[in-house]
């Protein structure tokens, strides 16, 4: 038991060490501040890809949007992939029947359906999501969206294989029907685009062929278009009917992520029911794990309707997140939750350095968008454009967007500031589990985080609030926070040089 327990204690202080590491390279990045752009795809027609992504990305009329391509339909696959839970669900299907039937069991479509697998697999057969959660966030699922799952596709065809004999129209409706079948996996929705050749072909395709390619495409939406890759209105035509494909896919993933919620959110109600009547030690655990859940549907949910530029639900949606999080941080603080990380073996000071860095994120994202809308409704006062007429031409006044963002900081340094929360036990349970080094270390890495909290939060203001005049009104000078960023690394430092010549004590007592 020993030798167990001394080579659990080195993992934990191997994971200690590299907190401070992790926050940087990992949890930082994790949420991106940039508004994200939509992400269309291309096939075919390699030689005016780079130049219709350029066009689309540099647009001023519209949205901008990145694009990512291919040459070959038969390769759309790879532009979409099988939804990874519907993957694993299938397979602990097929596995489970598999065990069923070799054991002599089953008996037709609803003895399989009763005797689904829940248990060990994460899966529930409601769809209700897994009860058994890595983390809030996975730090590269938004990059993946923002670079990797294009929301639509242009499947570009020649105008002489539209028109073209036998030959050239059923490779041009197999191009259609693979590209269909690949997007379908996702969700996306397809766009044909006809491309024009100098020549004097009609400016219209023939309508038996248009309905012949719109009856293997999905959507209500089957666009069909004819396009001049020289013509800056037809390429603005061809963004603009990807943009509405697009807007249209981030907006059913919103509807269908809600309505995961709506289940999560029974589930839970049912199992803590449950748990709390039979074990309340396991009641904290699940708790934790669907306030991470919900946590994570939301985050995914701010960030589609950030596709969207939806700007007001997007805020409301990271708001709910913050504030789980928030209570994930103080759900182990309370008895059930101190009980269930004590039993259950639960490595508390991972699961804070999570909440603390996805906090972090999340409140930044927040503080983020409200200056902006303060900056919008600040513009539009000078104007004249919104609220009194008396208040164009007037000095700029602190807009209740401001405010706010100022609050939430204050919230969220009152709330994560201390290390450890406020329960003794807990702390007497942690250095007695895993070492003093390691809650010191902790410790050292908690009050560097809390300096870069006020750091960071001094830079968005410096950026985003262009009146320095105002914050100082206000009491919200950068320079202000900028001071507690410097003594909150004073306070590091020093918890570090405390820490170090207790452990030179012991050893020195040890040796003598």
């Amino acid at each position: 038991f020993e030798s167990v327990a001394m080579d659990a204690g080195a993992e934990v202080r191997t994971r200690a060490r590299g907190m401070s590491a992790a926050v940087e390279g990992v949890f930082r990045g994790v949420l991106p501040q940039a508004p994200p752009l939509p992400l269309v795809a291309f096939v075919g027609a390699p030689e005016i890809q780079n130049a219709l992504g350029h066009f689309l990305r540099t647009r001023k009329d519209a949205l901008p949007c990145n694009s990512v391509g291919i040459t070959e339909p038969e390769n759309a696959r790879k532009l979409f992939p099988p939804r990874k839970r519907d993957v694993d669900y299938s397979a602990a299907v097929e596995t489970h029947a598999r065990e069923i039937f070799q054991a002599g069991g089953g008996g037709g479509a609803g003895s399989l359906q009763e005797s689904m697998p829940t248990e060990g697999t994460g899966l529930d057969p409601q769809g209700a999501g897994q009860p058994s959660v890595d983390g809030c966030v996975k730090t590269r699922w938004f990059e993946k969206h923002r670079k990797c799952h294009p929301a639509s596709v242009a499947l570009f065809v020649r105008y002489a294989d539209f028109v073209g004999d036998p030959q050239q129209w059923t490779a041009t409706v197999s191009a259609v029907e693979t590209v269909s079948s690949a997007a379908r996996q996702r969700g996306a929705r397809v766009c044909v685009c006809v491309l024009r050749s100098p020549g004097p072909e009609p400016l219209k395709l023939p309508d038996d062929r248009v309905s012949a390619v719109r009856r293997r495409m999905d959507g209500d939406a089957k666009p069909v278009l004819l396009c001049d890759p020289d013509s800056k209105e037809d390429l603005s035509s061809l963004g603009d009917v990807l943009l509405e494909l697009s807007s249209f896919y981030y907006r059913s993933l919103v509807q269908r992520l809600w309505k995961r919620m709506e289940q999560v959110v029974q589930q839970s109600k049912r199992r803590s029911q449950k748990s709390q009547k039979n074990d309340p030690t396991s009641s904290g655990r699940r708790e934790r794990e669907f306030l991470r859940l919900r946590a994570r549907i939301l985050v995914k949910i701010g960030t589609m309707c950030e596709f969207t530029q939806d700007w007001h639900n997007s805020l409301q949606s990271y708001k709910q997140a913050y504030n789980l999080v928030g209570d994930l941080f103080s759900a182990s603080q309370n008895s059930v939750g101190m009980a269930s990380v004590i039993e259950m073996g639960v490595c508390y000071l991972q699961e804070a350095r999570e909440a603390l860095s996805v906090a972090e994120s999340l409140a930044a994202k927040v503080a983020t968008l409200l200056l902006i809308q303060h900056n919008w409704v600040s513009r539009q006062r000078a104007q004249g454009g919104v609220g009194d007429a008396k208040a164009a031409g007037e000095p700029t006044e602190a807009t209740p967007q401001l405010r706010e963002a100022i609050s939430l900081f204050q919230r969220h340094v009152s709330v994560f500031r201390l290390p450890l929360g406020r329960n003794p036990s807990l702390l007497a349970h942690l250095e007695q589990r895993h070492g003093l080094d390691l809650v010191e270390v902790f410790q050292c890495v908690h009050w560097s985080w809390v300096s870069y909290q006020y750091k960071k939060f001094a830079k968005l203001l410096a950026d985003h609030v262009p009146d320095l005049d105002l914050l100082l009104e206000i009491g919200a000078h950068p320079s202000h926070y900028t001071s507690c960023a410097a003594r909150y690394a004073v306070l590091r430092r020093q918890c570090y040089e405390s820490s170090r010549s207790r452990k030179q004590t012991r050893e020195g007592g040890g040796m003598g």
